[in-house]
């Protein structure tokens, strides 16, 4: 992390590298608003000309513009998974009374999803043929996005990663407000434990499901 010291750092705001970025920073003794020129941007392309001209030396995307970056000569230094192994990024949410009334309804999505996951596993893909009707973008784009080993893509809860998260967000500055909030008291890990049992009681013999379980364990129990 030294070699970001005293460089000009373009980013995007709210993004999770942008926050795991930061951390990273200031658990290596570099403050992040002093030691650093930050520069945020209001989105990836303005992000990637910065770059490719120069006015800063090194910028913060997201995984999204990988193929874009590489087309245009840059090249990926370090990841944010790098950095912070096995970090948060997007979470499935869903306001607290819908999930009351429509419990196993969410449950049965849940279900879907990991199932996804199994055939993503399988034969990646897939995946990409599944999308291709609902993301109007190139093959090659989305093989960057999708099969990117670096792309962690868990729906896994990781109740132990968001604390940990929401924790370096108050230790570097990042949050304004909400600094008191018990965040654990907005995390339900109990619906997709469900779905991961009722999906083992149903398939006993597949391994991807026992997998599955074994991950909840590690990443949100203890």
């Amino acid at each position: 992390m030294e070699g970001f010291r005293g460089k000009k750092v373009g980013t995007l705001r709210l993004y999770t590298g942008d926050i795991v970025f930061r951390s990273a920073l200031s658990q290596a003794g570099i403050d992040w608003k002093k030691d650093i020129e930050l520069i945020e941007f209001k989105n990836n392309s303005m992000l990637l000309e910065a770059i490719k001209s120069g006015k800063v030396d090194v910028g913060v995307g997201s995984p999204g513009t990988l193929y874009e970056a590489e087309e245009g000569g840059l090249v990926a230094v370090t990841w944010s998974n790098d950095l912070q192994p096995d970090h948060v990024c997007c979470r499935i949410v869903a306001k607290t009374g819908d999930v009351k009334e429509k419990r196993e309804a969410f449950k049965r999505f849940l279900k879907a999803i990991i199932k996804a996951e199994r055939d993503k596993e399988k034969d990646p893909k897939v995946t990409i043929d599944a999308s291709r009707p609902h993301i109007r973008l190139d093959d090659k784009i989305m093989e960057k996005s999708i099969i990117e080993p670096h792309m962690l893509n868990h729906s896994d809860p990781n109740k132990k990663e968001i604390v940990k998260m929401w924790e370096n967000m108050n230790d570097i500055g990042y949050i304004k407000e909400g600094k008191d909030i018990d965040i654990t008291k907005y995390i339900d890990t109990s619906l997709y434990k469900e779905a991961v049992e009722e999906l083992i009681a149903s398939e006993p013999d597949e391994p991807f499901f026992q997998k599955v379980k074994e991950r909840f364990n590690q990443q949100n129990i203890g």
